[in-house]
């Protein structure tokens, strides 16, 4: 169905964002073009502005580009979400939601580099985020995985015994 809608109105950009969100377990490459050609159309508007498309989009994009192995450009993209958020986030100091999404954007892009080898900055971006929401028991166990591989069996425990004396609220 939004198939045929998209070919009638290849230009609607909710259209061909709602597709990519539904193609992005199945068809990730095609969930990724239909992604980057709504950020095309949001970034030249009809009036001439300049607009950024949002962060949850661009999260999507290095989601997908995670999902297909392209670090490096997921990378990219985990950073201008986090920086689209912060930038939104200057306007609205108290808004809790956006922070939960810096958050979630952190974490993308602390998994994301480990894939790229850069464990010293990963465990640097879990740690920070643990500062921020000491609840957040995924980066527990991603800090007990790189103790671990680094064979600090001891420094990994203490990581994996605070994870799962976090109390999920």
């Amino acid at each position: 169905m939004l198939t045929k809608v998209l070919e009638a109105t290849p230009n609607d950009v909710e259209v061909l964002i709602d597709l990519a969100q539904l193609l992005e377990g199945v068809d990730p490459h095609k969930s990724l073009t239909l992604y980057e050609n709504a950020c095309d159309l949001i970034k030249t508007s009809e009036d001439g502005l300049q607009i950024d498309p949002p962060a949850a989009i661009l999260n999507n994009i290095g989601a997908l580009h995670m999902t297909l192995e392209n670090c490096e450009r997921a990378k990219e993209y985990f950073e201008a979400a986090e920086a689209k958020l912060q930038e939104d986030l200057e306007g609205d100091l108290c808004d809790s939601k956006l922070s939960s999404y810096v958050i979630t954007m952190r974490y993308n892009l602390a998994r994301c580099l480990e894939h790229l080898c850069l464990f010293e900055d990963a465990e640097v971006l879990y740690k920070g985020i643990l500062r921020e929401e000491e609840n957040y028991t995924d980066c527990y166990l991603r800090l007990g995985c790189l103790a671990r591989d680094r064979g600090q069996i001891y420094e990994s425990s203490v990581w994996f015994k605070e994870a799962i004396s976090v109390t999920v609220v």
